[in-house]
This record gives structure tokens, sequence and C-alpha cells, in this order.
């Protein structure tokens, strides 16, 4: 591996700013950005919302009464020695 001194700028770049008559095509027009959608951005949020209290429902119903011991239809329970 050689190194290279500093290079040259390209030469489509030094004859463009050479000669002023090659850019004179129009510009384009600059597109419009997302316009902003309200209604969708609430639907959105609501959705959200009732997604994270699925969530927390489905915690609440079924890790949060195993972590604090609490008797549940869920929770694990020792098995039944049957009394002989």
């Amino acid at each position: 591996m050689t190194r290279s001194g500093p290079s040259a700028p390209a030469p489509s770049r030094t004859k463009a700013a050479a000669d002023p008559d090659v850019g004179d095509a129009p510009l384009p027009e600059p597109r419009r950005g997302l316009k902003p959608r309200k209604k969708l951005f609430a639907a959105l949020l609501v959705l959200l919302a009732l997604w994270v209290g699925l969530l927390v429902v489905m915690y609440v119903t079924t890790v949060y009464p195993i972590r604090h011991g609490e008797k549940g239809a869920l929770s694990p329970a020792a098995p039944e020695s049957p009394e002989e």
C-alpha cells in the first residue's frame, strides 16, 4: 500500500467552477414534506394507549399475584399430598 499525496479535485468540478455557462439549468422545485395528520396521530396514540393498558392488565392478572404471594388460579401451588 502506498500513500499518495493530496488528491486533485475531480475534473468535472473544476470545469463547472471555471465555466459559468455549464450550470444554467433551472433548479427543480423543492418538494413539500409530509403534512401533519392529526386524526392519524390521535388514532395511533389511542391504539398505543390500549396496547399498553392491555399489557398492564395481563401483568396484573398473571405475574403480579405470583410475585407477591397471593393465591390465585395461576399461582404455583404446592401439590396436595393425599392423606392416608
